[in-house]
């Protein structure tokens, strides 16, 4: 789907207001309200004038064109980062060098950026026995003291 050809069929301000709530990198990305203020309308009628456009079918369809294109540059940008690690990689094998150690560094630091790597923890008790998911917290230090808990109640 060509979205700017889709987008010629409705007034500027329509326009702004799908590329607004549409695109990841906007400042009002999934806000209707907010997208409808940023593209032009009164604040008192901009939730109202952007729901109704953003809910007409042929919008959501651009909506889920400019997602999938995000999502298609996402999954290039990861497969150029894994295809230059895999490249280092092979460098590494055949010469030592700072260098590359420093530049094989970089690339796992920007395939973790694009959520290549997923980092997970598994909390124990001081026995060794692993605290339910459900009753981990997110701050560490709570969950640090609730395992301690468990520990003493067990």
């Amino acid at each position: 789907m060509d979205i700017e050809k889709q987008l010629s069929k409705y007034t500027p301000k329509q326009a702004d207001c799908i590329r607004s709530y549409s695109i990841r990198d906007s400042d009002t990305y999934g806000k209707s309200t907010a997208s409808g203020v940023k593209a032009g309308y009164a604040k008192e009628s901009a939730r109202s004038r952007a729901s109704q456009l953003l809910n007409r079918p042929e919008v959501m369809e651009i909506i889920k064109a400019y997602r999938e294109s995000e999502k298609e540059k996402l999954n290039h940008t990861l497969e150029a980062a894994t295809d230059r690690l895999w490249a280092i990689a092979d460098r590494c094998r055949d010469k030592d060098d700072a260098d590359t150690t420093n530049e094989l560094r970089a690339t796992e630091n920007i395939i973790k950026t694009f959520g290549g790597f997923i980092d997970k923890t598994e909390l124990t008790t001081v026995d060794n026995a692993p605290v339910p998911d459900a009753q981990v917290a997110v701050d560490t230090s709570v969950a640090k003291r609730q395992a301690l808990k468990l520990a003493k109640e067990a």
